[in-house]
């Protein structure tokens, strides 16, 4: 849930893979192509296991739809967008 707001403030985000519970399987694609559709690149760094996002430029209005139901991914999407200039629709 800090991976927005991060890079809507500082245009950059490393998180770890997330896990540490049996509860199932954890979805992170509605992020990462909200934040994609934003404006952000992703890579996955695969010798220490971290999601890099990065923005070089303010990120842009956009109509996002998303495919998988994602309460989560909405929220972190919305404070991504918070500080986009225009209007982003969800």
């Amino acid at each position: 849930m800090v991976a927005g707001p991060m890079l809507s403030r500082f245009r950059k985000a490393f998180i770890p893979k997330p896990g540490g519970d049996k509860i199932g399987r954890r979805r992170l694609d509605t992020h990462i192509v909200g934040f994609e559709k934003l404006g952000a690149e992703f890579e996955y760094i695969t010798e220490d296991g971290f999601f890099s996002f990065a923005c070089h430029r303010n990120f842009r209005e956009h109509i996002c739809y998303l495919t998988n139901h994602s309460v989560t991914g909405t929220a972190n999407i919305v404070m991504a967008a918070a500080m986009a200039k225009g209007i982003t629709t969800i």
